[in-house]
């Protein structure tokens, strides 16, 4: 499941899998703080990085575990009633009686006129680390580069155009601005189809179902260099929807638009 995703910086060594086979992402290698730990969950195409605190008792493994199961689930039935929703790239109009997560997924396409399936990624993120927040004040939930962060801590976030040479640029975020959403596209790294030409688009949010969507939208519009500026000051019409800040880098050019506190790694 997914349209128009990328990598992005959660890193830190594998250290546990349920579900399947581990994919490598060379992007995990950072290690978590000394009072968290790690573990991996991959289920068929999703693959989630996840950090909680160690002091929690609750089996959160399992929890996560769970939880994908069941939104992969709703998702996939729905696409078997409605092949659109899965195929599209363009808004396609789903009844109040789909699952919420259904909803919500159309509902980002349609304020980013893209496919509803571009926000699959953060979708599955968000919910996962709605669940598991109830347990544990820290909670990062990383899915093939788009995250959902739950931190009573300041984090730096790394922005990874280039896998094989690694992230150079970090994103700081206070410990008051959580939670929130980062989400990335790209249309070089990754399995997914994206229109562009953009090394990366990483979107802030509170909601990472319209991070999701919203840097699938900015990333198909990267066509050249000049591009990454002209869409950075696009991204700002999207503030009212909750896009609260962008990084957008083609062809060695970079754009940036809102709330993004940008530090050397």
């Amino acid at each position: 499941m997914g349209h128009g995703k990328s990598h992005k910086a959660r890193p830190a060594p594998a250290r546990r899998e349920r579900g399947a086979a581990a994919h490598h992402r060379s992007y995990r290698r950072l290690s978590p703080c000394a009072d968290e730990r790690s573990f991996q969950i991959v289920v068929e195409q999703t693959d989630l990085w996840i950090t909680v605190r160690k002091d929690c008792a609750e089996d959160l493994e399992s929890l996560a575990l769970r939880t994908v199961n069941e939104i992969r689930s709703q998702i996939r039935s729905w696409m078997l009633l409605e092949p659109d929703f899965g195929a599209s790239m363009l808004p396609v109009p789903v009844p109040d009686h789909a699952p919420e997560v259904v909803r919500r997924m159309a509902a980002a396409a349609v304020l980013m006129n893209v496919g509803p399936m571009a926000a699959v990624a953060g979708a599955v993120a968000a919910c996962v680390a709605g669940e598991l927040v109830r347990f544990t004040p820290d909670c990062l939930v990383e899915n093939g580069g788009d995250s959902m962060l739950y931190s009573s801590r300041e984090r730096v976030v790394g922005l990874l155009s280039d896998p094989a040479g690694g992230a150079v640029i970090g994103l700081r975020l206070k410990a008051e601005d959580f939670p929130l959403s980062l989400c990335a596209s790209s249309s070089f790294i990754g399995h997914s189809f994206s229109f562009g030409r953009g090394d990366l688009a990483v979107v802030r949010s509170r909601d990472a179902f319209v991070a999701d969507a919203a840097a699938t939208a900015f990333c198909n519009m990267l066509q050249e260099p000049d591009d990454a500026g002209r869409v950075a000051e696009y991204a700002a019409e999207f503030a009212r929807i909750g896009v609260d800040g962008v990084f957008l880098q083609c062809g060695g050019s970079i754009g940036v638009w809102g709330n993004m506190e940008l530090t050397a790694l």
